[in-house]
């Protein structure tokens, strides 16, 4: 193909560029060009059109050192500009995004109305982020902008979430360091030495301001005493690993980094188990002699009892009715037997974190009840809700047709390994199905476990049951343990911890040791059609850098209307399918029977949900750090 005809503005000696497109022109040094010749000196760019695209200068490697400079094309203002150093960005960059016909690539952020970008570079690694708005005020990748009581000359980490403060050294951290959640409530305060390295208190906050962690480091190292405390209320704070809520406080003692000792108090200041209480003087290895499908309804009843040392309050019919009546309330449908018995036992055990992670305080209808009583749309409320933090599992919960047997695990300091259980409540094709929802950098939904394991609540239950039994509580033999492992090793396939710490005669058992896949089941189908949805109403969507697929819109066949909409008004996940997959599509001509047919819902999540929805048809914008819906639905439809 031929060259591009020269624009007027561009000089004779530039040569058209095939590869990148461009016009380039300055010194080149060596011999044949893209081998041995190099760009030296100041070289310009310049686009088809002939206008000035990119000002740089080239050292004698060929490598770019000194001042760069990119233009957008369509008005020729500053887009990029910086110092090079051989070939790597450093000191501080400046980016300029406008709002139309941009041609050059502007930091990733959420909101649109973030116009401006800085970022210190060391030798190519990015130290600082900091983002304005239009009008020059400070803000985070949300446009939320600097809080009051955060220093004014901290930039916002991307990656914790956090806006943050101290003095960097090359390209370490040096001295005094403390970072702000996106609010301004304190998160964290470090001191580094010159090396780079912890040393000196460190302290860590919960997202009420009261204290989560403080203790001593020495040369990167923890040393001395470590105190861990609980909070009152919410918190994004990580407590501590494997430790039941009785528990209160942890104190670790540490030499060089190595634990040596660990203890553990209530809320008054009690010492105690991890679990809150004496260690369990039980045996409970008879109790696993049956089929996985009989334990719920058969030994798992006397599992808790000697768990509990007979604890397990009476059989109250009263608390049942009531579940039962605040689920058929919220969800339009019954509350599955094996689940109705599954949560009657927990209360009566009190036993809410029974199985390490397993958070048997579901399936959440109190906090739902509280924002029913107080007026507020449930729905909202769990959106608002997941645009804070982990967990996210009422939307989760919503999106699949599943409900949420514990908490999205969340990791902090490790966030590769995050797990949820699932129960597959409108799974028609296998109801009752147990799915494990993997957060790894990016949503993964599927079944963790084949055969007996997975396919109930029951055998689901004895597994966890016999796992903990023998590698938490210490009330299965490793005899016993031993013995039924081998029925175990080919059916059951755990997050990573559940076996950090198993060991078995000489062998310790990882993650490795069972294999990983997933199932094709009708709450995967719900989660792979409705994850962008997902995505944007909790705010993670830059529609130019998207991650996730394109959106699967909702289309209805010509005579199925009436049956759709009498479907959606019992089944949550269809629901939510189309009615924000409706209302973020092209096509919305079913739009306005879909939100009534699911305001006549008998489901108050559907019914809020359709309230919500009607509430942005109507014109609102905004839902929580969504600052402009119709502008992301504009973005959508317009790809």
């Amino acid at each position: 193909m031929a060259n591009p005809q020269r624009p007027n503005t561009v000089p004779e000696n530039a040569a058209w560029n095939k590869q990148y497109k461009y016009w380039e022109a300055g010194k080149q040094k060596g011999g044949i060009f893209n081998r041995t010749k190099k760009r030296t000196g100041l070289w310009t760019h310049w686009d088809k059109q002939g206008n000035v695209i990119f000002e740089g200068n080239y050292n004698n490697d060929g490598k770019l050192d000194g001042e760069s400079k990119y233009f957008h094309a369509s008005n020729g203002k500053s887009a990029k500009e910086g110092n090079y150093k051989n070939g790597k960005e450093h000191g501080l960059f400046k980016f300029e995004k406008i709002d139309t016909n941009a041609t050059q690539n502007f930091p990733r952020v959420y909101n649109h109305r973030i116009m401006k970008a800085e970022i210190l570079y060391h030798m190519g690694n990015a130290l600082q982020v900091y983002y304005y708005l239009g009008d020059g005020k400070k803000a985070d990748i949300y446009a939320r902008t600097l809080p009051k009581g955060v220093h004014k000359d901290a930039w916002w980490n991307n990656n914790n979430y956090e806006w943050e403060y101290g003095t960097h050294q090359e390209n370490k951290l040096v001295g005094a360091y403390t970072a702000w959640r996106w609010d301004g409530k304190k998160a964290r305060e470090h001191n580094f030495n010159s090396a780079g390295q912890l040393h000196g208190m460190v302290k860590r906050y919960h997202t009420d301001g009261t204290l989560a962690r403080s203790g001593e480091y020495v040369g990167g190292k923890e040393h001395g005493e470590h105190t861990f405390l609980r909070s009152h209320n919410y918190t994004q704070e990580y407590f501590m690993n494997n430790v039941h809520k009785r528990v209160w406080k942890k104190i670790e003692t540490y030499n060089n980094g190595t634990v040596t000792q660990t203890h553990y108090f209530n809320d008054k200041d009690q010492r105690c188990s991890k679990k809150g209480f004496a260690l369990i003087n039980a045996d409970v290895n008879d109790l696993f002699d049956g089929q996985p499908f009989d334990f719920l309804r058969g030994t798992f009843e006397q599992f808790l009892e000697r768990y509990t040392e007979g604890k397990v309050s009476s059989y109250d019919v009263r608390k049942k009715e009531q579940r039962e009546q605040l689920f058929r309330d919220f969800w339009g449908v019954d509350l599955p037997q094996d689940l109705s018995m599954a949560f009657d036992l927990f209360e009566r055990a009190d036993s809410p974190r029974l199985f390490n992670y397993f958070d048997t305080e579901t399936p959440k209808l109190g906090q739902l009840q509280e924002w029913k009583d107080a007026g507020s749309n449930v729905v909202e409320k769990a959106i608002l809700h997941s645009q804070e933090s982990f967990p996210f599992d009422y939307m989760m919960d919503w999106i699949t047709g599943t409900v949420a047997l514990d908490a999205l695990l969340q990791n902090p300091e490790q966030s590769y390994y995050s797990y949820s259980f699932h129960y597959g409540l409108l799974d028609e094709r296998a109801p009752g199905q147990i799915y494990l929802h993997r957060h790894q950098g990016y949503s993964y939904w599927g079944i963790s476990m084949e055969a007996e394991f997975a396919k109930d609540l029951s055998s689901f239950l004895y597994m966890m049951s016999m796992f903990c039994a023998y590698g938490e509580y210490e009330i299965m033999t490793e005899q016993k343990f031993t013995q039924n492992h081998p029925k175990l090793s080919d059916k059951v396939r755990l997050p990573y911890y559940f076996l950090g710490n198993f060991q078995v005669g000489r062998n310790r058992l990882y993650e490795s040791a069972f294999r990983y896949s997933s199932r094709n089941r009708q709450c995967v189908d719900n989660f792979t059609r409705s994850k962008w949805i997902l995505e944007i109403l909790r705010g993670e969507t830059d529609i130019n850098t998207i991650k996730y697929q394109r959106p699967k819109y909702p289309s209805i066949p010509s005579g199925e209307l009436a049956a759709t909409l009498t479907r959606i008004q019992t089944h949550v996940a269809d629901a939510f399918y189309y009615l924000f997959g409706t209302f973020f599509s092209k096509d919305q001509k079913h739009l306005f029977d879909i939100i009534e047919a699911c305001k006549d819902s008998p489901a108050k999540i559907i019914e809020d949900a359709a309230l919500l929805v009607e509430q942005l048809g109507d014109g609102r914008k905004g839902v929580g750090i969504v600052t402009d819906v119709h502008y992301l639905r504009q973005q959508l439809v317009g790809r």
